[in-house]
C-alpha cells in the first residue's frame, strides 16, 4: 500500500513485473489496483492478467480519473511451478518493481 499523504487525483497506474520461467520468475495469476480516499474502503480501479513479455512486462494502465490519498497493490502469485517446467514442483518468484501513480 502506498500513502500518498493527501488526497491526489489519479489517472494511471503501472509496474514493472519480471517474467523469466527458465530462472522461476513468474508473472503473477492476477495483479489487482485498488483505490482509497480514508484508507479504509477501497474501490478496484485497474486488474490485469496477461503478461506476454518474456522479460520485463511493463504494465501501464489508464483510470478513471479518481482522488485518493492510499493506493493498494496486490499480486496473487502463481505458487507451485506447474510439471514440466524449470523447477516444477518449487515455489515461483514473484518479481515487481516500479510501482507508478500518476
Amino acid at each position: 500500500m502506498v500513502d500518498l499523504g493527501t488526497k491526489k487525483l489519479i489517472r494511471r497506474v503501472g509496474v514493472n513485473i519480471l517474467n523469466y520461467h527458465w530462472q522461476r520468475m513468474w508473472e503473477p495469476a492476477v495483479f489487482q489496483i485498488f483505490t482509497s480516499p480514508d484508507g479504509r474502503q477501497y474501490t478496484p480501479v485497474a486488474e490485469i492478467t496477461e503478461f506476454p513479455v518474456n522479460g520485463i512486462n511493463a504494465i501501464r494502465l489508464p483510470v478513471n480519473a479518481v482522488e485518493a490519498r492510499f493506493v493498494k497493490f496486490i499480486a496473487r502469485s502463481k505458487g507451485v511451478i506447474p510439471a514440466g517446467e524449470y523447477g516444477a514442483g518449487g515455489k515461483s518468484m514473484l518479481l515487481v518493481d516500479e510501482l507508478i501513480i500518476e
